[in-house]
């Protein structure tokens, strides 16, 4: 093996970790959420405002698209949401806690909203 071959491995040994990105699960998105809330107006320095803002994105952008995609396909979306949707992070965070802490946060939050926003029955 050559060298520049090595060095490329190398690389991608150490860039690979750093560049990954594990879901959040439902039991860590609410136990940060807690920490954050006992942590009152001193939690906006808190780097984890970002992390769980940042995750919350990355989920509602794919149920966006998800629910977008079934529509330009024909099919029935996996929920029915309105345009303007009353949800907080209050009922987000109680139906968290009803779940499993394993359950990733994708899959957390589609229940909640296949829960909360039922398409109607044909």
């Amino acid at each position: 093996m050559t060298s520049a071959k090595r060095w490329a491995i190398a690389a991608l040994i150490t860039i690979a970790p750093a560049t990954a990105h594990a879901e959040m699960t439902v039991g860590t998105f609410v136990s940060k959420a807690d920490a954050l809330k006992a942590k009152g107006v001193l939690a906006l320095g808190s780097a984890d405002i970002g992390l769980l803002r940042k995750e919350m994105g990355t989920v509602t952008l794919a149920y966006r698209e998800d629910i977008k995609g079934a529509r330009a396909a024909g099919r029935t979306p996996h929920s029915c949401p309105p345009p303007k949707s009353s949800m907080n992070s209050d009922d987000m965070i109680a139906h968290f806690r009803t779940l499993a802490p394993s359950t990733g946060i994708k899959s957390g939050f589609y229940s909640l909203m296949k829960k909360k926003y039922p398409c109607p029955t044909k």
